[in-house]
């Protein structure tokens, strides 16, 4: 069963399943969802990706929501600019969003990311961490 809300939000589900959200352009989240980081990012070297950020389309209880199609942006808040290369933008599947393709493409110390979707309030990545040179990794 397709219902389409105001905004181009089309919803999807059938009796005794669990319901699912498809994002159109310029469709609405619905309220109260809330983005979260679940994998933050520790440590980074140059030119290499940072590994799987992976971030969660929550409700006010915590419950993962299954969005689909929702674009959420990545970049720098600290230092601004910075040399963030890769896939900024990724679209979610079943609520969740996975960064794999991030890296930097030079050395920075202090990095904190942000994170946003149409309708979402921004999460930045918890603490910093710095981007180290190819001489410079442990």
């Amino acid at each position: 069963v397709n219902f389409l809300t105001s905004g181009g939000t089309t919803t999807t589900g059938a009796s005794g399943s669990s319901s699912s959200i498809n994002i159109a352009a310029g469709g609405n989240v619905p309220a109260g969802t809330k983005l979260i980081i679940v994998t933050p990012p520790s440590q980074a070297i140059v030119g290499q990706a940072i590994g799987k950020v992976e971030l969660a389309l929550v409700n006010a209880a915590g419950v993962v929501q299954n969005i689909n199609g929702l674009a959420i942006e990545a970049s720098c808040l600290r230092p601004s600019p910075c040399s963030l290369t890769g896939a900024k933008s990724v679209t979610s599947v079943n609520g969740k969003v996975t960064f794999d393709m991030l890296a930097f493409n030079q050395p920075d110390k202090g990095v904190v990311l942000q994170f946003s979707g149409p309708g979402l309030q921004s999460v930045t990545t918890p603490g910093t961490f710095d981007v180290l040179g190819l001489t410079e990794r442990q």
